[in-house]
């Protein structure tokens, strides 16, 4: 970054900071979060504090080094609570910050709270303005800002004719298809937990939301701007009217409303995928169009937007495609090979790899979904599953070195039956358990890392020794479709399966997957290989 003047690795992200004249730039894991010189932070604290009538309590969670605090102390309320995850974070950017952020900071007026925002609200009071000032939903961690859940807990904390509000960056004049799917996901996660929502589109669009009607004259905001003496180079009368005026607005309320997207929540995170395609469209500009049916809609036939009004899947028809494709792969893998012991056990061994990273997907994505610091955390979880890899790995030895080679080759279909068996009663515990936050925790997924790890690797590892007397002959066969299952699990559950299905539909996807491998484990004869 040209201009370096400070970076440092917190719990939760990589910060860097640059300063080029006056201006101060914050990156965090590379991506821009925020720059002194907008007015970005004007236009989202303005618009939502003029929709209240006094603003006397205002709640900023994220983003008060951004201009949101310096912002909102100019509606002259009585207190502003400025909630922040990362402490280290807030020590390197407020001393470089210019003058007069510092002093907003600083002022007698503002708290600052080292705190996650999700957990601040289980027990903060009620505030007349909710401002996030949160990154976008492209990573779950971010994501979870975003959520029905999340929304519903603002909701509980906004005060009667209180109004919340966040800006998303878009497009001013016209939006793709995936930008306006996930404005709608995000949209109808707000429907959800308040009863008037209001979208005011620019090239960072304002969403607003309110337990009470929203004004849409901006004579009202106006009059409030005149009387606060707020002076402002972006909000102005003009900017106000013109902002709730144009034609724009409307149209783009109209389809965010008729789009049936699915929902953003914390265990279907649909806002991740959609910010990851949006990004990649600009690079390829197909995917900009792409087709809404990836997003799991769950009516017939979009309404905007998509040419020719393609019929889709609904979600509950997907779902049982894959359940029913799973068993049917299975039985005719059964069939297939069930005279050929090498490529049944390369199949078992593919499989067990696709429904582990899956599983290990699911368990991370959701601890950062819920937890907030999969950074700080990431090196403990990795390190118990590489302990269950070993366990499961040496325990198999171990077995093995306690009797006869032969008496192992009878047994060994029946333990890989068992060990797939673990493997499927593990993926319903994780299905269940999805609708249980307090099985999120720390202990909870490490617990879940480590079973993940020790059944795969004991599945690898009694696959090298069934029915043959050398196990030399399949360990590279058996690796390979170990890699490649890995591989297929990973893609498959970060672009599809928990974006579209959720935490939830994805283990119940692999319980029958893994169910699938226990009937083609029971098709083994037994046999030796022959010799080569």
């Amino acid at each position: 970054h040209p201009g370096l003047v400070a970076v440092a690795d917190t719990p939760y992200c990589r910060v860097a900071v640059t300063s080029m004249a006056d201006q101060v730039t914050v990156y965090t894991d590379n991506a821009l979060a925020y720059e002194t010189e907008g007015h970005e932070a004007a236009g989202l604290v303005h618009t939502t504090a003029l929709q209240v009538d006094a603003p006397r309590r205002i709640l900023v969670l994220g983003g008060g080094a951004a201009g949101l605090v310096r912002e909102a102390l100019k509606h002259h309320p009585e207190e502003v609570t400025y909630v922040d995850v990362d402490r280290r974070l807030l020590e390197l950017v407020i001393p470089r910050l210019p003058d007069d952020d510092q002093a907003s900071l600083r002022s007698g007026t503002v708290q600052i709270v080292i705190a996650d925002p999700r957990r601040f609200l289980d027990r903060a009071g009620r505030y007349d303005v909710i401002l996030l000032g949160m990154p976008e939903p492209s990573s779950g961690q971010a994501g979870r800002y975003y959520s029905r859940e999340f929304f519903r807990q603002c909701a509980a904390h906004l005060a009667p004719g209180g109004a919340l509000g966040f800006r998303m960056r878009s497009s001013e004049n016209l939006w793709n298809q995936v930008q306006a799917m996930r404005a709608a996901s995000v949209f109808h996660a707000l429907e959800s937990a308040f009863p008037d929502v209001l979208v005011l589109p620019a090239s960072e669009s304002v969403f607003l939301a309110s337990n009470a009607p929203l004004r849409r004259d901006p004579a009202v905001s106006i009059e409030r701007l005149e009387c606060r003496g707020i002076e402002s180079p972006l909000v102005t009368a003009p900017f106000l009217r013109y902002l709730y005026t144009n034609d724009r607005g409307p149209q783009i309320a109209r389809r965010i409303a008729e789009l049936p997207a699915i929902v953003h929540t914390d265990g279907r995170p649909i806002g991740y995928q959609l910010s990851q395609i949006l990004w990649l469209s600009q690079f390829f500009p197909s995917l900009g169009t792409a087709s809404p049916a990836l997003s799991g809609l769950t009516q017939d036939r979009i309404a905007a937007g998509d040419q020719g009004g393609r019929r889709v899947r609904s979600n509950r028809a997907w779902r049982a495609f894959l359940a029913v494709l799973a068993l049917m792969l299975a039985f005719a893998g059964s069939v297939v090979f069930r005279r050929r012991g090498l490529a049944r056990r390369i199949v078992l061994v593919g499989s067990a790899a696709t429904i582990a990273m899956v599983l290990e997907s699911v368990l991370i994505l959701r601890y950062q979904v819920h937890r907030g610091i999969l950074f700080r955390d990431i090196g403990t979880l990795l390190t118990l599953t590489m302990i269950g890899l070993a366990a499961g790995a040496g325990g198999v030895d171990r077995l093995t070195a306690s009797g006869s080679e032969a008496s192992h080759r009878r047994s060994g279909p029946r333990t890989i039956s068992l060990l797939t068996g673990g493997l499927a009663i593990l993926a319903a515990l994780v299905g269940v358990s999805a609708a249980l936050p307090a099985t999120h925790g720390l202990v909870a997924t490490g617990i879940g890392l480590f079973l993940t790890g020790a059944l795969v690797s004991a599945i690898f590892a009694q696959a090298t020794r069934t029915q043959t007397e050398d196990p030399t002959r399949v360990i590279a066969p058996l690796y390979a479709a170990d890699l490649c299952g890995g591989c297929i699990g990973s893609i498959a559950a970060a672009v599809v399966l928990i974006p579209d299905l959720g935490f939830g539909p994805t283990s119940w996807i692999m319980t029958v997957l893994a169910l699938g491998s226990v009937i083609l484990s029971l098709g083994s004869t037994g046999r030796a290989l022959p010799a080569p």
